[in-house]
């Protein structure tokens, strides 16, 4: 299947390994239970973002077999491996089914009922590529759902209290990331986008999700800080969490790459510096 060089790059697109980060949220529990220096919880932690990393691949393949031929008429997507023709779709069920079993196989190792995380997963994101991104509102809280899903995953894996803070930031962070996704692939299509879900999602409507959820988000966050095990030295991050909404709510109303595609926020020099200064703020709170 996968002989030429050609081929293998093509799978490796089509894998969407770049958007792995996206399972990053599978290391939240680890880090604010203050276990980082345990390495038998880092192990597991690792394992569980390996699983959920591959059932994601799973269903960006799946995602991509179904799109295929609205994908050969956009700009950008007709360039991916399935539109131009790189891969089979026989190909990709193929590379699809062999992740599917490793997926799972890797969450085997960490215990029989985590097996459910990356089977939810799979289910939950099947069920938005067939029939749910259609249905506005709902779409976004079915992303924002599967964020929640990796988190709490997290911290099943190392057999630690589900957070409600953890759960509600989350939920915030993925509900802003999708909207955001919304209005910057309607910015590049300059409004002529086909898909019906932009009947609700208009330019206004999005604009004021955008507010609403970057305020949800910054209170959320500066609640937390207050109640914070570690007591009220975690609201010195919020200046930098503040900047991070900020930044983003910016590049989101423009358009730009990184309101459209969160991979690219990390190549925005002012936003991930705050990141980088927030990670570094909480990390000296939590272990010093």
């Amino acid at each position: 299947m996968l002989l030429s060089k050609k081929k293998i790059v093509g799978a490796v697109k089509l894998i969407r390994w770049h958007q792995w980060y996206k399972n990053l949220v599978v290391f939240i529990a680890v880090f604010f239970a203050h276990e980082l220096m345990n390495l038998e919880l880092v192990v597991k932690s690792l394992l569980a973002f390996i699983s959920l990393c591959l059932i994601s691949s799973v269903n960006y393949i799946i995602n991509d077999i179904k799109d295929v031929e609205e994908d050969r008429m956009h700009p950008e997507k007709r360039k991916r491996p399935l539109p131009s023709g790189l891969i089979s779709i026989r190909e990709a069920y193929i590379l699809a089914l062999l992740l599917f079993i490793a997926s799972i196989l890797v969450a085997y190792s960490i215990s029989e009922s985590f097996i459910l995380f990356p089977l939810v997963l799979f289910l939950n994101t099947t069920a938005y590529s067939y029939r749910l991104r259609q249905v506005p509102i709902l779409d976004i809280h079915i992303i924002a759902l599967n964020f929640v899903l990796r988190a709490v995953a997290g911290a099943y894996a190392i057999e630690r209290r589900v957070s409600p803070w953890l759960v509600v930031v989350v939920f915030f962070i993925a509900l802003l990331l999708a909207v955001g996704k919304r209005k910057g692939d309607y910015v590049v299509s300059k409004g002529k986008t086909r898909r019906s879900v932009y009947d609700v999602y208009t330019p206004e409507f999005m604009n004021s999700l955008l507010i609403m959820l970057a305020s949800c988000l910054l209170i959320s966050y500066s609640i937390y800080t207050f109640n914070s095990p570690v007591g009220e030295r975690m609201m010195l991050t919020i200046p930098f969490a503040s900047f991070l909404i900020f930044r983003y709510y910016h590049l989101a109303v423009r358009g730009a790459r990184a309101g459209r595609s969160a991979e690219y926020l990390f190549k925005d020099l002012p936003w991930i510096s705050a990141f980088i200064l927030w990670g570094l703020t909480c990390f000296i709170i939590l272990y010093t």
